[in-house]
């Protein structure tokens, strides 16, 4: 297919009419001007450029996906575009505006991913976000301090962001430490070589199983009683953030400095439901992490594939 950009001038020096349209006949640009008024000649020549190379298809980026999440380095990352405004009185106040808009694109687009998160077995955020106003306004108050970890210029004066966020800062706004939890940590303080004894984290090699990841993962013993999840976790951890990780393989999970240096590793026997993000472990190994600090600190770590 060829590609061309049209470009009319029609109308006399103090009524000059410029219209600029690309090949599926969108309207790009489409100004009168008036040479007599002071910088309009100078505004033009400056911007006619910048129009016609934002109306041609052959200089146009190539599209791609807005947004992934990694869950092995919990992060979303997300891309944001921002045209030029061809109003503006200069070329870089111009890039200046597309730069923000860039952003602001980049900010629609992460929370368009949170919406798509899997928050546990009973749903996504998007469905916590639909019934609550408040909870959205947090989430949306976390978003805005995504890190831009890159920027990219382009000759038609627009400017495409790459930004990421945490995904942890995302599950604990969504769904904070449960009080009780908070409560139980001080009746845990007594005899102070308990939290020596036991594992320093929870690997489960999901591998086999191939749960979905999620925000907010639960493990469950065979007989459907809750082991770990939300519930678990004290709102006084420290150096933790969020309710798991995800690795790939057993050795990378060992390296994960979310689980230490002494991690319990266990099996998971199977999902608590298909497609579940939850996990079901053995009563044998269910029975070893009952009371484990670990487990309130939220020092786990899943692997999946």
């Amino acid at each position: 297919m060829t590609h061309s950009t049209d470009v009319e001038l029609s109308g006399g020096y103090d009524n000059l009419k410029l219209r600029i349209l690309n090949i599926s006949d969108r309207m790009v640009f489409n100004r009168n001007l008036s040479f007599k008024k002071e910088g309009v000649l100078k505004r033009f020549l400056a911007f006619a450029p910048l129009a016609i190379a934002f109306a041609t298809p052959g200089m146009a980026r190539a599209a791609t996906d807005s947004c992934s999440t990694d869950w092995q380095k919990r992060v979303i990352k997300c891309k944001g575009n921002g045209a030029p405004n061809l109003d503006a009185p200069t070329i870089a106040v111009a890039r200046l505006g597309a730069e923000r808009a860039a952003k602001a694109d980049a900010l629609r687009n992460i929370l368009e991913a949170i919406r798509g998160v899997k928050v546990d077995g009973n749903g996504s955020a998007g469905d916590l976000l639909k019934k609550d106003p408040a909870l959205t306004a947090k989430v949306q108050g976390v978003a805005k301090n995504f890190k831009v970890t890159d920027t990219r210029y382009f000759s038609d004066g627009g400017v495409e962001v790459d930004v990421e966020m945490t995904i942890d800062a995302v599950a604990d706004a969504l769904i904070p430490p449960k009080p009780e939890a908070a409560k139980a940590e001080p009746a845990k303080v007594e005899p102070s070589k308990k939290s020596d004894e036991g594992p320093t984290g929870l690997i489960i090699d999901a591998s086999a199983v191939k749960p979905a990841p999620a925000l907010a993962p639960r493990v469950l013993d065979e007989t459907g009683a809750e082991v770990y999840g939300p519930g678990s976790v004290s709102a006084h951890r420290s150096g933790v953030t969020g309710y798991a990780s995800y690795a790939r393989d057993v050795d990378a999970a060992r390296k994960d400095g979310r689980v230490k240096d002494k991690p319990m590793v266990v099996k998971a026997l199977r999902l608590a439901s298909a497609g579940s993000p939850d996990v079901v472990i053995s009563a044998e190994d269910a029975a070893k992490l009952k009371g484990a600090t670990a487990l309130s600190d939220g020092r786990v770590v899943i692997v999946i594939p």
